[in-house]
């Protein structure tokens, strides 16, 4: 792509000196973020020299970290060959970068014993605006393509490049010819980028709790990260246990958000708008929780002092209350089911099994949050379908005994086939579901969801729709 673009450009007069490639794109990413980052230091009012410090920092150990991180990924390959030009042709790892300039940052606010969340608020925006530019740049070089694809979307990358050198070694087209149609993941990830300083952008108008901002861009780059590397075709970025190495770095990304939000974000404000549509099935009852775990009333205590909320007065509206919820605890869940087709009658129906392990956090008395990590497998006469998800549930308590439970889960399918003429193959999947639970004690509960549907898609089997109606057991330790 990129030599198509720069002879566009020289042809029409362009000096050859302003024909941005990827290192100039990601040098004035890099200038534009910490710019961002800099002017919203100086709104808040923090100590701009520490900043940019920490800026430097950031920047050095993204450039060191890129390379670092791949450099172990091909570590044991460079062994066993005895070859160190594996480690020096290895490339740059978005996820390396990433985090290793945010641990250089971090040592520099530590010691300079400046507030380390509300500089990584003011980052988070930055940061998804360097990763449009790079990912543009990795376009504009023909890296990290996508897989072979016959939808609108596909684009062609000219003869030598990185997917036309691979379709012509795997007998797509003959060499010196152009690539087939690829997805062009490279700017699905500045869409990725761009969405996730959105979010940063919003949530840090929230004004909620420090580091918010950066936990939301991390949380939804991980998500979109994990969904996109589904469509990659450049196979030499590295897999185990069937997901790539960025996917596995996306998943520990997502715990330990969670496990952030847990220790610190209880009644984190960002829960207003994210979980506004699963709150209205509660009715003003639940809207009412909103505004004691998100509003002004920080303290709990507060509202029970009040005398509609005298002891021994039932509270308005309510013969009688739930008791509150514990505060943080972890949560397995063990669910099974049918899996029926719908849609596809050459699709037979299965059996599903999931197993979550996670950490239920509470929003209210009355209200809580769980996340965490699924294992899941749809076993039909034809194939197995083998899933690794990020569920969301939102549980809402109406009295001691039952409680509502709704949310979603966002996967990444293996798809094996029984024949052994038909190639294995991946698909993204969601599932959505509504239904209700009965707590036997106070570790175990019992639950039933008629109204549970799944939805996976691969370019391989197309879309596949299923309904799940399931039955779990849950354990709170």
């Amino acid at each position: 792509m990129r030599p198509v673009w720069v002879a566009w450009l020289l042809a029409r007069g362009c000096p050859g000196a302003v024909v941005l490639r990827y290192f100039e794109l990601a040098a004035l990413a890099t200038v534009l973020g910490s710019v961002w980052a800099l002017a919203l230091a100086r709104r808040d009012g923090a100590r701009e020299h520490v900043a940019a410090r920490a800026l430097a920092a950031a920047y050095l150990g993204a450039l060191l970290g890129g390379y670092a991180f791949e450099w172990l990924r091909k570590m044991p390959e460079a062994m066993l060959r005895c070859d160190l030009g594996v480690l020096l042709g290895a490339g740059r790892a978005a996820w390396g970068g990433l985090w290793f300039g945010a641990l250089a940052a971090f040592w520099v606010l530590r010691r300079a014993r400046e507030p380390v969340g509300a500089f990584f608020d003011r980052a988070a925006p930055g940061t998804g605006l360097i990763f449009v530019l790079v990912r543009l740049g990795c376009f504009l070089e023909g890296c990290d393509y996508g897989q072979v694809t016959a939808r609108w979307v596909g684009v062609r990358f000219p003869p030598g490049s990185l997917a036309a050198l691979d379709h012509a070694a795997r007998g797509f087209v003959p060499m010196g010819a152009a690539s087939l149609p690829v997805h062009p993941t490279q700017l699905y990830e500045c869409a990725l980028g761009a969405a996730g300083a959105c979010v940063a952008l919003a949530v840090r108008r929230l004004r909620c709790r420090e580091g918010a901002a950066f936990a939301s861009f991390l949380a939804v780059y991980a998500l979109g990260r994990g969904a996109i590397e589904t469509l990659r075709g450049d196979a030499a970025r590295g897999h185990l246990g069937g997901l790539s190495t960025a996917q596995w770095v996306s998943v520990l990304s997502v715990a330990l958000v969670a496990a952030w939000w847990a220790r610190r974000g209880r009644r984190w404000r960002v829960a207003r708008a994210s979980l506004l549509c699963l709150m209205a099935l509660g009715g003003p009852a639940s809207a009412q929780a909103v505004n004691w775990s998100l509003g002004s009333t920080r303290d709990p205590g507060a509202a029970l002092a009040s005398p509609a909320n005298a002891p021994g007065v039932p509270p308005q509206g309510s013969a009688t209350a739930p008791p509150p919820r514990a505060s943080n605890r972890l949560l397995f869940r063990l669910s099974v089911g049918p899996g029926l087709s719908l849609g596809r009658r050459a699709v037979p129906h299965g059996l599903v099994a999931e197993l979550l392990g996670g950490v239920e956090v509470a929003l209210t008395p009355s209200a809580a949050l769980a996340f965490g990590l699924e294992l899941r497998t749809l076993t039909n006469e034809v194939a197995s379908h083998n899933s690794v998800g990020l569920p969301v549930l939102f549980v809402r308590r109406w009295s001691e005994r039952f409680e509502t439970v709704s949310g979603l889960s966002f996967q990444y399918t293996a798809i094996a086939f029984r024949a052994g003429f038909f190639d294995p193959t991946t698909a993204v999947s969601m599932r959505l579901e509504i239904g209700g639970q009965l707590r036997l004690g106070a570790r175990t509960v019992l639950g039933f969801s008629p109204f549970t549907f799944g939805a996976s898609y691969g370019d391989a089997v197309g879309f596949l729709g299923t309904w799940e109606p399931r039955a779990w057991a849950a354990f709170t330790p």
